[in-house]
């Protein structure tokens, strides 16, 4: 009787064990969702480029060098969520799906290529 009851102890113990793990959530998920895009990536056209900057806070940069004008850079706020970045300057915001080809490199809808720097 004595090996039986140690026996369901340990069933009982390995069961519990089991939906413990099985139950956690993984409470990083939103920040590994926007870890992915943290950093500055750039992107080049026929006169110059553009570089985002992504910071962990939630805060972005944007510099635009044209070569045959003016560059300039901009501050706001970005939320990244499930491939949709979406940039707040101002009153103003601006929506992208991004697909990624690799952890260093996404297009966006507009079918320009961005790499990290």
């Amino acid at each position: 009787m004595k090996k039986i009851f140690n026996y369901l102890l340990i069933v009982t113990l390995l069961i519990g064990t089991a939906v413990s793990f099985g139950s956690c959530k993984d409470d990083d998920e939103e920040d590994s969702n926007k870890s992915k895009i943290v950093g500055t990536c750039k992107t080049t056209f026929s006169t110059g480029y553009v570089l985002w900057t992504f910071n962990s806070n939630g805060t972005c940069v944007w510099s635009e060098k044209d070569y045959a004008s003016e560059s300039y850079t901009d501050y706001g706020t970005y939320v990244y969520e499930n491939g949709v970045l979406v940039c707040f300057d101002g009153d103003e915001s601006e929506v992208w799906n991004l697909t990624w080809v690799d952890k260093n490199h996404f297009i966006d809808d507009e079918g320009d290529h961005w790499y990290r720097q």
